[in-house]
């Protein structure tokens, strides 16, 4: 879910590959995020200018790439038999 917001342009970017061992960097990624926030307020900036069909697409592509390349890692995830979820 993570790659899918980030694609989506939803957050920063590395947010999706940010371990949460990785505690301090996901503080410092928090701040930014924040300040990003309240510049996109100013810039009066909403999520419709964000989420256009062009942001979409770019996720279904993106979703689709990292698919492939862990099908081959994670067969049974990606036949459907996902033991995990």
């Amino acid at each position: 879910m993570a790659c899918m917001v980030e694609s989506l342009g939803l957050t920063l970017p590395t947010n999706a590959a940010i371990p949460r061992t990785q505690a301090a960097a996901r503080k410092v990624l928090a701040q930014y995020s924040g300040q990003r926030i309240v510049e996109m307020v100013k810039e009066n900036l909403r999520l419709s200018d964000i989420l256009t069909r062009e942001a979409f697409e770019n996720a279904d592509h993106d979703q689709c790439r990292h698919w492939r390349f862990h099908q081959f890692r994670h067969p049974s995830a990606c036949a459907g038999g996902n033991e995990w979820a």
